[in-house]
């Protein structure tokens, strides 16, 4: 059953709470590192995004100005509150879920926080996609995407990592999430409905007219992703065509990726030997 509007009210009143807090670098009564502030404050921002959605757009925007007009935390970012409150939709009568996010994908995400906290120019992440947007984009598409890409997006609706203008892309990146937006198949040419066969070779997997480009590695190479409820196969994509499995998991993935064994020690770039 989902929550009450009374129930959402007072789970944004008690993050308030805890942004003020953070202002102090507490939480909780405890004191808190900076690198925990800002992955506490990403959270917070999350969550309250979340119940703002459930809450609707018009109960939304008075809550804002309820409670954000005399007191503001400086750890709450009031203008994406409001940005993203202005996107709700009073149509959407029935909250989406987020995604479950795996232990191992929590770690990934957290490492993403700490590399964008580290350096934000060179590590770009985009603004946060809701539930209601994943899906919706998985719909337009005709996929199902699996939930730890879900909890990706819900994070972060595309990033570009390891930006250094070394690489042939718009975003000079070499390792680039794509927006849902920018999310297409692989192949123009075969039929996406084609069922995935089951004992199928891996051959025929990695040649599936469903795998979805997920991941831009610039010069026109990617990383594709084929998912069903049985299966989930990360595939390398060169401009001649697929190559080969490189991970079965999100998580694995990116931990191979944010590796620092991904930097090449001489030049101080990010090299996708992995992938080659």
């Amino acid at each position: 059953m989902a929550p009450s509007a009374k129930a959402l009210k007072l789970k944004l009143d008690e993050l308030l709470r805890q942004f003020e807090q953070l202002d102090f670098g507490m939480r909780d009564g405890r004191v808190v590192t900076a690198d925990e502030v800002r992955a506490l404050q990403s959270d917070g921002m999350r969550a309250a995004e979340s119940a703002l959605a459930a809450l609707g757009r018009a109960a939304a925007e008075k809550w804002i100005r309820d409670s954000l007009t005399h007191r503001v935390p400086k750890s709450i970012n009031v203008a994406r509150l409001r940005d993203f409150v202005a996107t709700i939709s009073e149509l959407q009568l029935e909250p989406v879920p987020a995604a479950p996010v795996s232990v191992a994908m929590q770690q990934q995400i957290a490492q993403l926080q700490k590399l964008a906290a580290s350096s934000p120019d060179r590590h770009v992440l985009n603004r946060r996609a809701s539930p209601a947007q994943v899906r919706a984009r998985e719909a337009e598409l005709g996929v199902s995407l699996p939930d730890d890409l879900r909890a990706l997006y819900e994070f972060a609706d595309g990033f570009a990592l390891f930006c250094d203008g070394s690489s042939a892309d718009a975003q000079e990146s070499p390792f680039r999430l794509l927006p849902l937006l920018e999310l297409q198949y692989a192949s123009d040419d075969d039929d996406p409905s084609e069922p995935i066969a089951q004992g199928g070779s891996t051959e025929d997997l990695i040649h599936h007219p469903q795998r979805v480009r997920v991941f831009d590695l610039g010069n026109g190479d990617y990383l594709s992703c084929l998912h069903t409820a049985r299966l989930t196969i990360w595939i390398d994509e060169h401009v001649d065509g697929p190559t080969g499995i490189v991970a079965r998991s999100l998580a694995v993935l990116l931990e191979t990726a944010l590796s620092s064994d991904r930097i090449d020690s001489l030049t101080g770039r990010w090299t996708r030997a992995f992938y080659a």
